[in-house]
């Protein structure tokens, strides 16, 4: 998980030098590895979605021959066309992808997909599919005794329960990644806070609502180079102040939501900025 230290950028030059040796190696494996940084580096960084992807397709033309590099490349792919609004191609990726897995027995990836495929899906407006797939990886997880990918999964299933108006499960899920997260895994620290503070809100808890969503932000903004965590703490942060019924001091936080997806390239997360946006300003 990220450790606050290495940024995007960074990751991505070391990322393409790792394979490039791996390649040359004949190790399919480490290859794998390093282009999985590589795509994550592209997804959750700056860098542009149009830049992006044909990056990754690059890789997985090259990939024919290898399932290993495929299984590591595709979900990241998947996500970067749900951000151009090609959901219908994005889980037809997402579908190779699990074929493989379960081909090849990788029964660890097949639950790291489960949150992104969840991600992708509530990023589509379908959290009854993301509920599906973020339970899986947690059920997973939990089996091998994985506590550090759990924490992660079991915070965006949070996220989905949320989103399908089960807050009392939501809030469990909440404290099942808090109890799980290590100090140093700042996105499910992130995660956690940010899905909890909306709970709360609704609970009428504002002092403690408010602290985790900024606390969520400071983390997000200040240690983690992702751009997406960052559009999650932000949108709730506007989202707990319109519960608070102070929709208008939620306004530049969405803004600046909006404007890191525009950059970014993500029409779709764009769109999702811009409707929060719109409900702000009517004083919803």
């Amino acid at each position: 998980m990220w450790n606050g230290l290495a940024r995007r950028g960074e990751m991505e030059e070391a990322a393409v030098r790792a394979m490039e040796h791996a390649r040359r190696a004949g190790d399919v494996r480490e290859e794998a590895m390093s282009a999985r940084l590589l795509g994550g580096a592209l997804l959750y960084g700056p860098a542009a979605v149009a830049e992006a992807i044909p990056r990754c397709e690059e890789i997985v033309r090259r990939a024919a021959d290898s399932p290993m590099l495929e299984v590591a490349v595709l979900p990241i792919l998947a996500q970067l066309y749900g951000m151009q609004g090609r959901f219908p191609e994005g889980r037809a990726l997402f579908d190779r992808s699990r074929s493989l897995q379960d081909e090849l027995g990788l029964r660890y990836f097949s639950a790291r997909m489960a949150n992104q495929a969840g991600d992708f899906e509530l990023l589509a407006g379908n959290a009854v599919a993301a509920e599906r797939e973020q339970r899986r990886g947690c059920e997973i997880f939990r089996e091998m005794g994985e506590t550090g990918r759990f924490s992660t999964v079991a915070s965006t299933l949070a996220d989905a329960l949320y989103t399908l108006g089960r807050y009392d499960e939501a809030l469990s899920w909440t404290r099942e990644s808090e109890e799980a997260t290590s100090p140093d895994d700042l996105v499910s620290q992130v995660d956690w806070r940010r899905v909890r503070g909306k709970v709360l809100a609704r609970r009428g808890e504002i002092a403690r609502a408010e602290e985790l969503v900024r606390e969520a932000l400071r983390i997000a903004e200040t240690s983690i180079d992702d751009v997406h965590l960052q559009d999650k703490a932000l949108r709730d942060n506007a989202e707990v102040l319109r519960l608070l019924g102070r929709p208008a001091e939620g306004v530049p936080y969405a803004q600046r939501a909006l404007e890191l997806q525009e950059r970014k390239g993500n029409v779709a997360g764009a769109a999702r900025a811009s409707a929060l946006l719109e409900k702000l300003a009517g004083g919803a």
